[in-house]
């Protein structure tokens, strides 16, 4: 004798996806909450991450140093300031450029001690316009800046404390 295999109805197949969907679920809770937490990471690190954006940052001012371009012969004129100590490395650059240009140009190395600016790649920023800030993590040590400038310039360093 041929058996036949019975058809489901609808109603029938509607039940066995809940039951399916209702036995899995939770399974995937349970996996997901053994495995990493990554829900209890997240929250973790975003409350870090609250917590040092509520902090003020405080800036301390290390250097300033201003001049301007006075050859009558050259486009630019260089300058270096004095050496200064960085504790941290985490600085802000604050410069100003004024003249009678349009598009006034300065250019400027903040190169540590002993270092060469051709061979030591020392960080460099430029000018954007008349103001303009940049920021960079140095390690702790003596700097001093070299600047090209086609104006009149003051350049200020601060240092995250």
């Amino acid at each position: 004798m041929v058996q036949r295999k019975k058809q489901l109805s609808a109603k029938d197949k509607l039940v066995g996806l809940v039951v399916v969907i209702v036995l899995i679920l939770p399974l995937i809770h349970w996996v997901d909450s053994r495995g990493h937490s990554t829900k209890k990471l997240n929250t973790a690190s975003n409350a870090n991450t609250q917590a040092t954006q509520s902090k003020p940052v405080n800036w301390a001012s290390v250097m300033k140093f201003s001049g301007q371009n006075t050859s009558s012969s050259d486009i630019t004129s260089k300058a270096a300031s004095d050496y200064f100590d960085l504790q941290n490395g985490h600085i802000k650059i604050d410069y100003t450029v004024s003249g009678n240009e349009n598009y006034p140009v300065l250019s400027g190395y903040v190169r540590g001690e002993n270092q060469n600016v051709a061979i030591d790649n020392p960080y460099y920023f430029y000018s954007k316009g008349h103001k303009g800030e940049e920021s960079a993590k140095l390690k702790p040590g003596k700097y001093n800046l070299l600047i090209d400038s086609t104006e009149i310039f003051t350049v200020e360093v601060f240092e995250q404390r």
